[in-house]
């Protein structure tokens, strides 16, 4: 003998199965979406994180930016500024003019002029005035990233 009695509530959890499944589906696929997917764009922040830690350095060590030569500059910015060479090296931008001359000059500043075109590198440019023995120093300090974030 069969007991066809309440089979209907079997077949009918079938259904709340299945949307449960499909509920489940959907939040790993958002997941991986979010996860990985596109890539995050840094570049202004990063140019505006330089520049700031190159116009604290000049302020902070005046004197010592006030007479020095572009030979000495290239070699010492770095261990001055307290900044990771090769990091700086790899995707960004450092222009540096004491009273329109260029002191120090890294990668292709005429990039930073280009509007409109988003893989050129995002830049930010900023002026400091150092008063020194009776005349004014005009720092001009352009910085740029081209470095873009993302997981592969």
């Amino acid at each position: 003998m069969l007991n066809k009695k309440a089979d209907a509530g079997d077949f009918a959890m079938i259904f709340s199965f299945i949307f449960l499944l499909l509920i489940v589906g959907v939040g790993i696929v958002a997941g991986v979406i979010i996860v990985f997917g596109s890539e995050y764009d840094f570049r202004q922040a990063e140019a505006e994180t330089l520049n700031y830690a190159i116009k604290n350095c000049i302020s902070e060590n005046q004197d010592y930016f006030s007479s020095i030569t572009k030979d000495t500059l290239k070699n010492e910015l770095y261990g001055k500024c307290r900044l990771n060479k090769d990091v700086v090296e790899k995707n960004n931008i450092i222009k540096i003019d004491r009273n329109d001359e260029i002191l120090f000059l890294f990668g292709d500043s005429v990039k930073c002029g280009i509007k409109g075109n988003e893989n050129y590198p995002k830049c930010s440019q900023d002026t400091l005035i150092i008063k020194s023995n009776n005349n004014d120093i005009s720092f001009s300090i352009l910085t740029g990233s081209s470095q873009r974030a993302g997981r592969i």
